[in-house]
């Protein structure tokens, strides 16, 4: 952190627009905003048929496929007519 010419501690104008972004991607307002979260919590507070893209990237391991199922639940039920979910899946090699 840079000093100012009083010698007080001054914040780099950067580190204020990353702690925008990071409350941005905090938001859980309905309604607005990008929504992060477990999709368990994102499912209490989201309305029905109002998301636009839901873009995941959960467990891969086999012991997580029921997680698959609920993110299905979820999409079927949040994502609005031609909305999107997109979701990363690995595999074994």
């Amino acid at each position: 952190m840079r000093k100012s010419r009083s010698g007080t501690p001054k914040k780099h104008a950067g580190a204020s627009a990353a702690a925008k972004i990071k409350a941005a991607l905090k938001t859980h307002v309905r309604g607005e905003g990008i929504h992060t979260g477990h999709m368990r919590k994102l499912f209490r507070i989201l309305d029905d048929d109002s998301v636009d893209l839901i873009c995941t990237d959960p467990p891969w391991e086999h012991k997580a496929l029921p997680l698959y199922t609920e993110l299905g639940k979820l999409a079927q039920q949040k994502t609005e007519p031609g909305g999107f979910c997109l979701v990363l899946c690995g595999h074994s090699i």
